[in-house]
């Protein structure tokens, strides 16, 4: 094979990958808050009554704001468990999943750009 047909082959597959790994994590993070909300519903409400489109949205979701993105508690929940997922089995193992599925896509989005990075320096 070219080196150029090689190199498209991996930046699409890259590519297919990385769309793949942005659906997972919406879907385990639209999971985690549809548990808040219908669980732990005050403490959905102090998190700025986020939700997620078009995956996941409350009966009464109110108005879109900086403080109801579902990525606002979603990158905190990267590191840091809420209290109420905290011997809620369900909710852990939601939260797990969406951490592995989170950091995997992290990990593929920066071997992606420095791929591109090498692929451009060799031009």
């Amino acid at each position: 094979m070219e080196p150029d047909i090689i190199s498209s082959l991996t930046k699409g597959f890259f590519l297919l990958l990385f769309f793949v790994f942005l659906i997972l994590p919406s879907y385990s993070l639209s999971r985690l808050l549809k548990i808040e909300y219908d669980d732990f519903r005050s403490q959905w409400e102090k998190d700025g009554r986020p939700y997620s489109l078009p995956l996941w949205i409350p009966s009464d979701p109110g108005s879109f704001s900086f403080r109801s993105n579902p990525w606002f508690v979603g990158y905190y929940w990267l590191f840091k468990t809420p209290d109420w997922v905290k011997g809620h089995e369900t909710a852990s193992q939601a939260l797990k999943y969406y951490r592995i599925i989170s950091y995997v896509e992290y990990s593929l989005l920066l071997s992606f750009c420095l791929l591109l990075m090498l692929l451009t320096m060799n031009r």
